[in-house]
């Protein structure tokens, strides 16, 4: 009996341990990279998951400044070769007003080609785009952050791809 009670109290203290690691890797609060499935990146310290279910993408708030956002999206290319630099083209012939072309970022993994736009009253925001692998482009959105922002550095540098995920 005695037994019994010492493997129940292991497995609750080792439950309430793991719900404790699950809150810190979602908030961003870890020190290390988080996996989400696709791709892993540190989330920058006071970004949550906003945990938008049936949207493409991963969306990330700011929750000191509601207009700092970042998502992450995997687009499929199933007929051609994904071409990052076409899909920047591509975005930017949409609106050339609207969408600068800033060449292209290296941070981390990744030489990132860039296109900056303003967003919510001016505030200057970048978009970049990698590929990801043979079928696959990485889209990153930094909502009234810059190429110089120290959340856009943490988040884009520590970026890596895992792979594509299933679709369904």
């Amino acid at each position: 009996m005695k037994k019994a009670k010492i493997i129940v109290a292991t497995l609750i203290i080792a439950t309430f341990a793991i719900g404790l690691c699950a809150c810190a890797c979602s908030s961003g609060g870890g020190s290390g990279a988080t996996n989400f499935g696709w791709y892993e990146a540190k989330v920058p310290s006071g970004f949550t998951d906003a945990k938008e279910s049936g949207n493409v993408g991963q969306k990330f708030v700011n929750d000191a400044d509601k207009d700092q956002i970042i998502k992450a999206y995997e687009n499929t290319k199933s007929s051609s070769k994904p071409d990052a630099a076409a899909a920047k083209a591509d975005r930017i012939s949409k609106d050339p007003e609207k969408y600068k072309d800033k060449g292209q970022i290296k941070m981390g993994n990744y030489t990132w080609e860039a296109v900056g736009y303003t967003w919510n009253g001016d505030k200057a925001s970048l978009m970049l785009f990698a590929d990801g692998d043979d079928k696959n482009i990485v889209q990153l959105d930094f909502f009234c952050m810059d190429e110089n922002n120290e959340n856009t550095k943490t988040f884009a540098e520590s970026f890596k791809y895992l792979g594509e995920t299933e679709k369904k």
